[in-house]
């Protein structure tokens, strides 16, 4: 049986990896449509996805 607290965690898990194949299709499709705001706008959604991710393992964004 799953624990109500595992439950969250992999909810979240759940979550973050959606957020990553949402913002990985924006990409693909911009670079398709060789719109570069668009492009800019997916990269910013996989910035914040990261941030998230990193977020739920409990660690800071390494600098880049």
């Amino acid at each position: 049986m799953i624990e109500p607290k595992d439950q969250t965690v992999i909810d979240d898990m759940i979550t973050v990896l959606a957020d990553f194949l949402r913002a990985t299709d924006a990409l693909t499709g911009a670079i398709n449509r060789r719109n570069a705001v668009a492009m800019c706008d997916a990269l910013e959604g996989l910035g914040k996805a990261r941030e998230r991710a990193l977020a739920l393992v409990g660690r800071q964004p390494a600098a880049i």
